[in-house]
C-alpha cells in the first residue's frame, strides 16, 4: 500500500487502540480536555521491546488510558524507551509517571529539556520576569495578572517533570526494529523539536512542527529563543525538502501531504507579517493591541496566551528585519522604521 493509499485508509482510531501504519510503527491516539482534543503518540516496534513517541498529559484520563494499554498491546515486550519529542504539556506530562510503571530511558534534546526546567521553575525562581515579559509586551492591570497566572500554567499542567533524561542529539540515528531513524531538531514552536526520519521508506514523525489543519503556535515566552518565527521559518524551509511519502504528526491524520502544508505554513505567516507590518505603519501598536488584528475570534481559557505570544513573535520577527522599529524600555511600540 502507497502512503497516499495508506492516508487515505487511516480512520480516527480510538483512544487506547494503537493502530499499525507501518511495518512496526503504530498510531496511538489519547484524550486531551481541550478543544484540540486529542494528542497522537507513536509506537515503534523492535525485538526487545517498544520505544514510545510523546507520552500524553499527566491527567487521570490519559492515566487511564495508559493502564489498559500496558495491561493489553504491551503486555509482552516491554516500553523500553520514551523519546519525548519537546516540552510541552501534551508531550511530556506522563514520561515520569511511565518511566515509574515501565523503567522505559527518558530521551529529550538538551534545548528542549533546559527550557522544560527553566519554565516549570520560574515562577518560583523568578516570577518578576514574567509579569516584566508581559509588561513589554502591553499588557497591565487586570489584563497582566490574568496572563502571569496563564503563564505559569505550565508547571500545574505537566505536574512533575522527568527526574533523569538522555539526551538526543541532531543527526543521530536510533535504530528500532531494522529502521534506522534519524534526529532533525525542528526550531521556532519550540527550541529543538526532535522529530524522527527514517529516509528508507520515508517516513516522519514530526511532533507540532508541521500540523495538517492547524498552524503551530510560535509564541515569545520570557524565557527561550529571542526570535522563535525566524528559527520557524527557516526551520520549514529546511525540512522542505525532505522527500517525505508519510508524515506523522502529533495532532490530526497522517497525511502524505508534506511540501504542500509546509507552503501552506509559510504563506500562513507571510500574510499576518504583512499585515501587522502595514497596520503598525500606519501607527505605532503593543503585541497586545495587534492581537484582534490577528485573531478576529472571541479568545477563551489559555488561548490569550498563545495569542499574545504569537502576536509578539511576529512583531519582533518584522524588528529585527528592519521592517518596523521596537522602542520602549518597559512597554515595547512597533512602528514604521
Amino acid at each position: 500500500m502507497s502512503a497516499t493509499q495508506l492516508t487515505n485508509a487511516i480512520s480516527v482510531p480510538e483512544y487506547g487502540q494503537p493502530v499499525e501504519l507501518a511495518r512496526g510503527v503504530y498510531l496511538l491516539r489519547m484524550p486531551m480536555p481541550f478543544r484540540l482534543n486529542h494528542i497522537n503518540l507513536y509506537l515503534l516496534e523492535d525485538s526487545e521491546g517498544w520505544t514510545l513517541v510523546d507520552c500524553g498529559l499527566n491527567t487521570p484520563e490519559s492515566k487511564a488510558v495508559w493502564e489498559h494499554v500496558l495491561a493489553t498491546f504491551l503486555s509482552r515486550k516491554p516500553l523500553t524507551r520514551i523519546v519525548v519529542t519537546h516540552l510541552h504539556p501534551d508531550h511530556i506530562g506522563c514520561a515520569q509517571w511511565l518511566h515509574e510503571k515501565t523503567g522505559a530511558q527518558i530521551c529529550m534534546t538538551p534545548g528542549e529539556w533546559r527550557l522544560a526546567r527553566e519554565v516549570f521553575h520560574l515562577p518560583i525562581a523568578n516570577p518578576r520576569r514574567i509579569e516584566d515579559h508581559y509588561r513589554l509586551l502591553g499588557l497591565e492591570d487586570v489584563r497582566l495578572s490574568e496572563m502571569i497566572k496563564l503563564a505559569a500554567g505550565y508547571r500545574k499542567m505537566v505536574k512533575v517533570l522527568p527526574e533523569n533524561v538522555s539526551y538526543l542529539h541532531e543527526h543521530e540515528t536510533l535504530e528500532i526494529g531494522g529502521r534506522h531513524w534519524r534526529i532533525l531538531f525542528g526550531h521556532g514552536h519550540s527550541p529543538a523539536c526532535a522529530c524522527l526520519w527514517d529516509e528508507a521508506e520515508q517516513l516522519l514523525i514530526v511532533g507540532d512542527h508541521v500540523l495538517p489543519t492547524i498552524s503551530p503556535n510560535v509564541n515569545l515566552l520570557s524565557v527561550g529563543p529571542s526570535n522563535p518565527l525566524d528559527d520557524y521559518l527557516t526551520s520549514l524551509g529546511t525540512f522542505r525538502n525532505l522527500p517525505c511519502s508519510l508524515v506523522m504528526p502529533a495532532h490530526g491524520t497522517p497525511s502524505a501531504r508534506f511540501r504542500e502544508r509546509i507552503d501552506e505554513l509559510i504563506h500562513h505567516h507571510t500574510e499576518r507579517l504583512h499585515l501587522l507590518e502595514s497596520a503598525c505603519s500606519r501607527e505605532a501598536r503593543t503585541a497586545a493591541e495587534c492581537v484582534p488584528l490577528l485573531f478576529a475570534q472571541e479568545l477563551h481559557k489559555a488561548q490569550p496566551f498563545f495569542a499574545l505570544g504569537e502576536s509578539a513573535a511576529h512583531l519582533v520577527y518584522l524588528a529585527e528585519r528592519g521592517s518596523l522599529k521596537k522602542e520602549g524600555e518597559h512597554t515595547w511600540t512597533f512602528a514604521q522604521q
